[in-house]
């Protein structure tokens, strides 16, 4: 769970109103109006269906080619090992 609200609404530094949410994606807007008093109001404006947040691409492991990886890996061991002794 995430607090939305992080202004603060009493004419203090305090934060009296919270709101939560599991999914920030819902919450589209979060305001603190002037209220009655010394304590104002939260407006929050949300999606009923979250955004898709579109991951960065990964690794494609099915494309990879581990036989010439594994053909240099060995080479750079044998030089490595070559020049440590």
């Amino acid at each position: 769970m995430e607090q939305t609200v992080t202004t603060p609404t009493r004419t203090t530094t305090y934060i009296s109103n919270i709101f939560f949410t599991n999914n920030k994606t819902l919450v589209n807007k979060c305001e603190v109006l002037p209220g009655i008093g010394d304590h104002d109001a939260v407006f929050i404006e949300s999606s009923m269906r979250p955004t898709k947040v579109k991951k960065p691409p990964g690794l494609c492991l099915q494309k990879a080619d581990f036989s010439s990886f594994n053909t240099e890996l060995d080479d750079y061991f044998e030089s490595f090992r070559d020049t440590t002794h």
